[in-house]
């Protein structure tokens, strides 16, 4: 008996099927791809958030670690006076040993004082990029994911360590301006009390200030005793404008600045970090960064 064979006939994708099955592949992707930004956004703040947090926490066992007193926005420390193995500069630079950069912090001792002089002869840690011929270091939590700026070069050294993150002069302050002790200078509140915020790394293809840099400050206290709460900040603490605030010197481009969006991310002295909305008012910001001005946070705090 004969086999019965069933031939099937096979044909290809019409031109028009095959634009139709890239068409919809294409409407997939649409839809897909603000979640696809939505959740590396949401990553790179979860991150972006972590970093303010080590550096406050670095920060405040920096303090712990000597009875209570925070390095200044730029100061020597831990002793006010020049004395054997003080360090000299920002606060983020201090807080190294804590943030486990201590190799970092190590290199930059100087065995007969720094090029400041500002600890005289005595051995010191000056991080200084003129003295050094400029650093190459990038240490990752001071750069947070969403600035795109971190990625420009630096034109007025060859140091890459520009960072996305500023200081409140205001909780921190210079050195003349004397110390701040925790908690006892944290009259309103180690949870009312700005200590690092969002900003640009670079602003016009400069850095923003840097890690080695006492410009990484902002809520200036101005050179005058008689006059010291001028403030470098915009009215809305979140922009993606670099060269903006109250000019001072040459503080006008470091203001707080954030790429989060409707956000700018802040640490507070107990430790904590959160979002402030875009539309918190201008005196709520102010207040927030006054340690001991007596003012109560609005309601949109």
């Amino acid at each position: 008996m004969p086999r019965l064979r069933f031939w099937k006939r096979w044909r290809g994708f019409t031109l028009i099927e095959l634009l139709v099955v890239i068409a919809i592949i294409a409407i997939l992707i649409g839809l897909l791809l603000p979640a696809v930004q939505k959740v590396r956004e949401a990553a790179n703040r979860s991150q972006c958030q972590n970093n303010l947090k080590q550096m406050t926490l670095a920060l405040l066992n920096c303090g712990d670690t000597h009875q209570g007193t925070l390095p200044g926005a730029c100061s020597k420390y831990p002793n006010s006076f020049a004395s054997a193995n003080n360090s000299y500069g920002p606060a983020v630079f201090q807080i190294l040993p804590y943030m486990e950069q201590q190799q970092i912090y190590n290199s930059t001792y100087q065995a007969k004082g720094g090029p400041t002089g500002q600890n005289g002869s005595f051995p010191d840690y000056e991080p200084y990029w003129n003295y050094f011929g400029g650093f190459t270091i990038k240490i990752k939590t001071f750069y947070c994911p969403s600035d795109p700026t971190t990625s420009i070069s630096d034109s007025r050294n060859t140091t890459s360590g520009s960072l996305s993150y500023g200081t409140n002069q205001q909780a921190l302050p210079l050195e003349w301006h004397g110390y701040s002790k925790y908690p006892a200078s944290f009259q309103d509140g180690t949870s009312n009390t700005i200590i690092f915020t969002d900003k640009a790394a670079t602003c016009s293809g400069s850095p923003n200030a840097n890690w080695w840099d006492n410009g990484s400050t902002f809520a200036v206290q101005d050179w005058s005793p008689t006059s010291n709460w001028y403030f470098t900040i915009n009215p809305l603490p979140v922009t993606t404008v670099c060269n903006s605030g109250t000019p001072l010197g040459n503080y006008i481009d470091r203001p707080p600045v954030s790429f989060h969006t409707g956000v700018i991310q802040v640490s507070l002295g107990d430790g904590s970090v959160r979002a402030v909305a875009q539309g918190l008012s201008f005196y709520t910001w102010l207040y927030a960064l006054g340690p001991a001005d007596g003012m109560v946070l609005g309601s949109d705090w």
